[in-house]
């Protein structure tokens, strides 16, 4: 351990340290505009892969300002692409675990304590739909709910689930304390109920990635999705089971997405995405040079 001395830099001085380094600054006004807006610390993560191994910080030759720019511009694209995708599948999760459970259980099934695992599980669910219908800018369909019938106090599962964020959604297929009931739900979309309560769980945290702006290109996943060991539609081959990396997140959306619309444009939309940046190094997120070759990507 050591104490951080490290001084705060205007940007001229960033620029000079940048040029100290090897970096190629053709436009010194554009690279201030732009440091001005984004910060030279949310750029250095961009910076890793242009420069030597060695911890010295210098780049390699003939790398640009504006190279290091596409790539930080490239990951803002991935993240809406990703978000996207995650809200599609999110409606669908939402829709699926609203159908089964109260066809199983009644329409007002998440009242049941018995049908949790735990009791904290259960309390959670009821607070976070009471903070709901206890809000001044409540949604319509719950002001009316409340206005117009009593008993029960809360409304419907499809009205009490719809406000849940994704987040919470996750964690209440994850309290389902029968196995029956999220095997309903894992089914639809091709997955045993491990491997879908684990997506959920991953899938809320990319989605928060999103949300915050933090880098998806090159990240090592904090919480890594499953394992799809037995596939009920077309997959990746097992050499490619690199869980820690975003392409694995890309290939469970896709896989997610086949179930919900085998026919839309995901596959197509990513292709695009990637050409229209053809100098980000695609191998720090775990993409192979034969990605496009695997059945998941020509299905």
């Amino acid at each position: 351990m050591k104490p951080y001395t490290k001084p705060p830099l205007t940007i001229d001085e960033q620029i000079d340290l940048l040029l100290a380094r090897g970096l190629q600054v053709p436009d010194r006004s554009k690279a201030a505009h732009y440091l001005a807006n984004i910060s030279y610390y949310r750029l250095s993560a961009y910076m890793l892969a242009y420069q030597q191994k060695d911890g010295s910080h210098r780049f390699l030759p003939g790398i640009t300002f504006d190279q290091v720019l596409e790539l930080y511009v490239f990951d803002r694209a991935l993240r809406m692409f990703v978000f996207d995708a995650i809200e599609r599948i999110e409606v669908a999760v939402r829709t699926r675990l609203i159908y089964q459970m109260a066809l199983q259980h009644g329409s007002h099934w998440q009242e049941r304590q018995d049908l949790f695992k735990a009791r904290a599980d259960f309390f959670t669910l009821q607070k976070q739909i009471d903070e709901a219908c206890a809000q001044n800018n409540q949604e319509v369909f719950i002001k009316h709910y409340l206005d117009t019938y009593d008993p029960p106090v809360r409304p419907a599962s499809w009205m009490s689930l719809e406000i849940l964020t994704m987040g919470s959604l996750s964690r209440v297929y994850k309290g389902l304390k029968h196995n029956p009931d999220k095997t309903l739900v894992a089914t639809h979309f091709g997955l045993h109920p491990h491997v879908m309560e684990s997506w959920l769980h991953m899938l809320t945290y990319v989605r928060n990635l999103c949300a915050h702006h933090s880098r998806l290109w090159n990240r090592e996943l904090g919480i890594q999705p499953a394992l799809l060991h037995k596939p009920q539609r077309a997959w990746i081959d097992p050499a490619f089971n690199n869980n820690g990396r975003m392409y694995y997140v890309l290939c469970c959306l896709r896989y997610l997405l086949l179930g919900i619309n085998p026919h839309g444009s995901y596959t197509a939309r990513l292709k695009t995405l990637l050409a229209t940046y053809p100098s980000v190094p695609m191998q720090y997120m775990g993409f192979t040079p034969e990605w496009e070759k695997e059945p998941l990507w020509v299905a």
